[in-house]
């Protein structure tokens, strides 16, 4: 009986120490920086509303839809979309370094 409490406490503690090791690797870190500034843009901007408005554009005034679309939005709307441009960067850079990793042999580290 007392092995069984000991084991389990035992693999309690490695069942942390694995999930604080995988919840603080860089990939997930970035992804979660990602997902909060997608949502952050999809607070400011209704996306499905400027799909529609650009469709109903002929092709060659769409970068004059985009460029006035840019022009005459407010700071925090650009802010956002600046803060996903380099979630973007920042994680495919991770994620293509991980990779790279992995394919050397190296194991996945908190580190």
């Amino acid at each position: 009986m007392e092995y069984t409490k000991l084991h389990k406490k035992i693999m309690r503690r490695v069942y942390y120490a694995f999930f604080l090791r995988m919840a603080t690797h860089q990939i997930v870190l970035t992804g979660a920086l990602l997902f909060a500034s997608v949502y952050a843009l999809s607070v400011f901007v209704h996306v499905a509303s400027i799909f529609k408005n650009a469709l109903s554009l002929p092709a060659e005034r769409l970068p004059y839809y985009i460029g006035n679309a840019f022009i005459h939005t407010d700071s925090l709307t650009l802010f956002c979309v600046a803060l996903v441009m380099c979630s973007v960067f920042v994680f495919l850079k991770v994620a293509k370094n991980s990779i790279t990793e992995s394919r050397r042999g190296y194991t996945f580290s908190a580190v």
